[in-house]
Parts: C-alpha cells; sequence; structure tokens
C-alpha cells in the first residue's frame, strides 16, 4: 500500500440555497458553537453518541487503508490526526510507546470538545479493528494538550486504578507495561 496524506477537501458541502451542510455521504452536518458543546456534561449517553460517532468515521477509514506495517501505521496516525483536525478537537498525533498507543491533541486553549474525544477515538479505533474493542481514558490534560491512551476494556479498568496510584500518570502506563498488559 502507498502512503496516504489525510485529505479533508471535500469534507462538506454547503448549500446555501436550502441551508444544509452534508458530508460526502450526505450526512447532515452543523456547524455548533463549542461554547454550546461546553455545556454538555459527560455522561454514558454523551459516550454512546460519540463513540458512534468515531465507529462512522473509522468505518470509513477502513475502507481506503490498511495499516500491517510501520508505513501503513503512520499513514494511520495521519488519517487519525487530520479527523481530530476536521472535527475541530485540535491538532492530533498518535505516539505508540512500548504496546501503549497514546493520542496527543494540542489546542490553543482548553477546548470544550474534551469530553468528547475518548467516545470519539474508542469509537474510531474500534471500526478499524473490530475483533477488539477500544475505551479511551485521558491521561494528563493542560490548558494546550490532552494525552489520552487507548486499551481493552479489561486494561483500561487497571490502568485507572494504576492512576489513582501514581502522581504521574506515564508511571502508570510503564506499570501497565510491567504487568504485561
Amino acid at each position: 500500500m502507498h502512503h496516504l496524506a489525510y485529505d479533508a477537501a471535500e469534507f462538506a458541502a454547503f448549500n446555501l440555497e436550502t441551508g444544509q451542510i452534508s458530508s460526502r455521504e450526505n450526512e447532515q452536518l452543523a456547524l455548533i458553537p463549542t461554547d454550546v458543546l461546553a455545556a454538555l456534561t459527560p455522561n454514558d449517553d454523551l459516550n454512546k453518541a460519540t463513540r458512534a460517532w468515531g465507529e462512522t468515521h473509522g468505518k470509513r477509514l477502513k475502507e481506503v487503508i490498511t495499516y500491517e506495517n510501520a508505513q501503513e501505521l503512520e499513514s494511520l496516525a495521519n488519517h487519525i490526526g487530520g479527523a481530530l483536525a476536521v472535527f475541530g478537537f485540535g491538532k492530533g498525533s498518535v505516539e505508540i510507546r512500548g504496546s501503549a498507543l497514546l493520542f496527543k491533541v494540542q489546542t490553543t486553549s482548553r477546548s470544550a470538545m474534551s469530553p468528547l474525544l475518548p467516545g470519539f477515538l474508542g469509537g474510531f479505533l474500534t471500526a478499524l479493528n473490530p475483533e477488539h474493542d477500544f475505551e479511551v481514558i485521558h491521561l494528563e490534560s493542560n490548558d494546550t494538550e490532552e494525552i489520552l491512551w487507548a486499551g481493552n476494556p479489561s486494561a483500561v479498568s487497571k490502568m485507572k486504578k494504576l492512576l489513582e496510584a501514581h502522581d504521574n500518570p506515564f508511571d502508570a502506563l510503564d506499570q501497565l507495561a510491567k504487568e504485561g498488559n
């Protein structure tokens, strides 16, 4: 497979005559101010909705990309980063640390999109690899960057316990790796 760059061209069509915004697949879209999103309360329903959103886009990506070697994994990371940027999450990158998949999302200020990220990324990853269920949790956040970690539900449960016991989330990640998860 050749290296594919994320292409945001023609992502959305604006029909001013009908007042509609739609995707290439004719899915109806809306531009929503982040202040409105900031008012959303993180809960199970919001997580389910953002997972479904991520799954939709992960399935689209799966149609055009595989990731069986390092070069293809880099292409996958570019696509995920491009999707995060197009949807207003910020500038995203993917880092592999041992067997851990870390997502770094840079924003210009504390993002109202932050509560939507774990569900979106979890759905996105699960759609790319349907044999596995992925959950995503925040490891660290500040005013300009969020770091998230992806794993299977069992590993996420263990990671949450380790995060409670460690001041540094990367120490918790290292301990999880030592335990073989």
